[in-house]
């Protein structure tokens, strides 16, 4: 009923454009309307919109223009009566509370206060850490804090904030307040407002700041408060780590949610209150949000586990207000890129904010027991919510959960359901449809069409000419009766025209072995950023896919080569750069990050066995055929085979160039590859990491009837900025050799657009037709063509040029990701980086046997759409 009312709307607002778009009348010779009458009642203004830029509400008359907020850094440790920093002092004036775990499990808070001149005590006062500074960096605020990790001191020298950087250490001494009693002497330092302005006088610090726009979008404030759209939510419990969790209660008289903390000095739950005053830490939104976290080296052995917060791609999360939850996306991108909060719809809509007071809080996806949740109110013992309906979003997965410890199995329909929230009637959060949005879309852009200039008839428009995504992705015409991977007979099960299912596959050497890809009917490899490959596996039957992982997130190379084949693509998160090709084309992918569970599910034993959470994730025909029903996703309409194949029934096509017993080749100096060919089975056996690469769930080493290695230009995304590693692929044209039956033959390969396929030709110009068969397709620098042998022979066509990535050494004692020391052709001093995730951009720095860290989210390329363009901070 809810769709049929919401196609009636859309009809209708269908009409009135069409209906708005008559003929215009001729210009010339034409009488002009007389203007309408005067009327006497003046017409009504809109009353003045200038929002405060922490909160979105009116500017009271003795608002601080013109001058920068304040961001202070404020201590939570609560472990014993020594080792105590709570209650803590002031954090009730706060605007915006951000909360984040720093290490051992605790977490921080960066509390951040409109003007610093009449601010009360603020105690007790801490050190500084680069997950804040990431987020605050755009507001540009005065940043108070007592000291700073390595990271942080690193962030502050590249962003040359020193003018902004209220480093307290650096005054020499500040005041500490003697009524905190026995605790540790680094939980009673405390500002205030004229301290502040002694630190301002004393170091020199830039005070002045407009600001165009608030934080958020928020709602105006001559309009009536937005009423989200979610289930109820009356409670909130985030579990940061085992000592550390944050509870909200929702007061309806109130209006506000009100704070606690569980405290592992007291062993209880404890309301967090301000010692200032007593009041208990109110705020009128509430929102939390997911990504992941890492642990930066500890070359020195201090034990830390120091956080890394990766902002760079975005994610899901959840806005609170009114007592009620929306799901929601976010994303920021470089440190200089402000939050964004957009809808679940993938559509860009910005998420309105109701003025007020906001709690702000990263939570990691790899907690195994923790859950944001709402829950039911109950005195001390307070369950994560009701059973059965436990969200973890570690996993994205909905499992039952109990009350007391022990846990019970999940239900048997629990594979594909959505990721919820817990409430307390039981109920689940479901996505937002993206029906009613694209439906819209595609009226507009009729409506559009419709609304053109009608004095050029027959003529098209230039912007209509060159819009992207112009040509089709499905060719015109009946798909051949084919396996449209392998070029073989269709199987039993599989009709022509059926879509193949393309799967983004981790191939980082901690996430080996895969499962699944020895069953793939084409795999295509690739370099994605610091030497690093991926795979995209190529399954031509979508209702045969089996578990196949670890899934990891796309890249527009990888992309271009399943566009044209109009696959059904599965992944979990993308690049910027991927994101953009999607948009362009608007192409709907299963994604992760937005269907969670319904498509994916999380390998609970391999991530006990000690590999890293990005490396559990899996899919299947079941869980792929779920996400395409819940998106809408139609399983038919492929008509491009993947190459110009032999015909099934003839005899296959030997190349003759010379033998190929042996394929040996490297994307870069730590990816080599090796394909022997074993007569007796007439495959391609490969080998990668030095070690024959198996199907885990098998054992078989993969194995493939042709191999294809094709060259092309690969440079960086943005080669002036030493920060971004990510490729970028030239995928017009270019060289490369094909191999089948222990022989090869040189060949020419094109592509051109996203939407085109790739089409081989031989030495000649003619096409090149390839024998039936698995296939795997590796596309590679043309700068790594010398490192191509056959049976330990060169036939480069040219001569090895300088590389992209150089040589790497790898060296322990840095942690579980380890340390790189570089000692190639452009390093020759040798040079540290630090690659925490395949996530995960660094700035390298002068070796000087200790590290000194840089490490950096990703920046846009130049000329890219930024989406935080829309809400810059001044």
């Amino acid at each position: 009923m809810k769709k049929f009312l919401s196609m009636l709307l859309i009809l209708a607002l269908a009409a009135s454009v069409f209906t708005a778009c008559g003929d215009k009348p001729a210009s010339s010779g034409s009488t002009t309307d007389a203007p309408a009458a005067s009327s006497s009642e003046p017409e009504p203004q809109e009353p003045p919109y200038d929002p405060a830029v922490l909160t979105g509400l009116p500017k009271s008359d003795d608002y601080p223009e013109g001058q920068r907020v304040t961001a202070v850094m404020v201590n939570n440790i609560s472990n014993t009566s020594y080792q105590q920093a709570r209650p803590q002092n002031g954090l009730s004036e706060a605007d915006v509370l951000i909360e984040i775990k720093v290490e051992g499990g605790i977490t921080r808070f960066c509390a951040l206060f409109t003007d610093y001149r009449d601010l009360p005590e603020i105690c007790p006062v801490r050190s500084a850490r680069d997950q804040f500074f990431q987020l605050i960096l755009p507001l540009q605020p005065l940043y108070v804090h007592i000291g700073e990790s390595v990271v942080q001191t690193q962030y502050v020298k590249d962003y040359s904030y020193q003018d902004m950087d209220l480093n307290l250490d650096r005054m020499g001494d500040f005041p500490r307040d003697a009524s905190k009693g026995n605790v540790a002497r680094e939980h009673t330092a405390y500002v205030d407002g004229d301290f502040i302005q002694k630190a301002i006088d004393a170091l020199g610090a830039d005070t002045r700041r407009d600001y165009t726009s608030p934080i958020f979008d928020f709602v105006n404030y001559n309009e009536p408060a937005r009423v989200l759209t979610g289930d109820n939510a009356l409670g909130i419990t985030i579990e940061h780590s085992q000592s550390y969790r944050t509870y909200f209660d929702w007061d309806a008289a109130a209006g506000k949610y009100l704070m606690s903390q569980y405290s592992y000095a007291a062993r209880d739950i404890l309301p967090s209150t301000d010692a200032n005053n007593g009041t208990q830490l109110s705020f009128d939104n509430v929102i939390v949000l997911f990504t992941d976290f890492d642990v930066y080296p500890d070359p020195g052995g201090s034990g830390y586990d120091l956080q890394k917060v990766d902002y760079t791609f975005g994610g899901v999360g959840y806005y609170f207000n009114g007592g009620k939850a929306e799901p929601i996306r976010w994303k920021k991108g470089s440190p200089l890129e402000a939050l964004y909060l957009v809808d679940t719809e993938g559509n860009e809509t910005s998420v309105k904010v109701n003025p007020g007071k906001t709690y702000l809080q990263w939570w990691t996806w790899k907690r195994p027991e923790s859950s944001a949740m709402t829950r039911a109110r109950q005195p001390r013992i307070r369950p994560r919510c009701p059973p059965a309906t436990t969200a973890r979003w570690k996993t994205l997965k909905k499992r039952t959960a109990d009350p007391r410890p022990s846990r019970v199995a999940p239900p048997a329909n629990a594979r594909g359901a959505d990721p919820v929230l817990c409430i307390n009637n039981g109920k689940e959060l479901k996505p937002v449809k993206r029906m009613i949005a694209f439906a819209l879309a595609v009226m507009l852009a009729f409506g559009m069409t419709a609304c053109g200039d009608n004095t050029s008839s027959g003529t098209q428009s230039a912007s209509s000419a060159s819009a992207p995504g112009a040509s089709p992705l499905i060719p015109d015409g009946p798909a051949p009766e084919i396996n449209l991977i392998t070029g073989e007979a269709l199987a039993e099960g599989l009709a022509a025209g059926d879509r193949p299912v393309a799967v983004m596959v981790n191939n980082a050497q901690a996430a080996l072995p895969q499962r699944g890809i020895g069953s793939a009917d084409a795999v295509f490899e690739m370099v994605t950023e610091g030497g690093i490959t991926r795979l995209l596996a190529l399954y031509a039957d979508k209702d045969t896919v089996p578990q196949v992982g670890p899934v990891r997130s796309a890249r527009d190379q990888h992309l271009q080569c399943a566009m044209p084949l109009n696959s059904v693509i599965v992944h979990i998160g993308t690049s910027i750069y991927a994101e953009n090709l999607l948009n362009q084309y608007q192409y709907s992918t299963i994604n992760g990050m937005y269907l969670g569970s319904t498509s994916f599910v999380f390998d609970e034993a391999r991530s006990a066995a000690g590999y890293a959470n990005e490396h559990c994730w899996y899919t299947d025909a079941a869980l792929i055929a779920a996400g395409m029903e819940k998106l809408g996703l139609s399983g038919t309409g492929a008509s491009q085979a993947l190459f110009d194949f032999v015909a099934h029934d003839a005899q296959p096509v030997v190349p003759a160039q010379g033998d190929a017993a042996d394929v040996a080749f490297s994307f870069s100096d730590s990816g080599a590859v090796t394909l022997t060919y074993d007569a007796a089975a007439a495959k391609y056996l490969k080998t990668a990491y030095g070690a024959p690469q198996v199907d885990e769930s098998t054992g078989a080493q993969l194995a493939f009837d042709n191999v294809l290695v094709l060259f092309t230009d690969i440079k960086l995304k943005n080669p002036d900025d030493p920060n971004n590693l990510v490729t970028d692929f030239a995928m017009s044209s270019g060289t490369g050799y094909y191999c089948y039956g222990g022989k090869f033959r040189a060949v020419t390969w094109e592509k051109g657009n996203p939407e085109d396929p790739l089409r081989l030709k031989d030495e000649n110009g003619a096409a090149l037709q390839v024998n039936v068969g698995k296939s795997y397709v590796a596309i590679v620098g043309k700068d790594r063509e010398g490192t191509l042998l056959f049976g330990g022979v060169s036939h480069g066509r040219h001569r090895r040029r300088g590389r992209v990535f150089g040589r790497a050494e790898r060296r322990g004692g840095f942690g579980r990701t380890g340390a790189v020391r570089c000692t190639g052709d452009k390093n020759k001093s040798g040079r540290l980086f630090y690659q925490p995730s395949a996530f995960a951009c660094c700035r390298r720095v002068p070796y000087s046997g200790l590290p000194t860290y840089a490490v950096k989210s990703m920046l846009l390329p130049s000329g890219s759409r930024n989406p935080m363009a829309r809400y810059p901070h001044g």
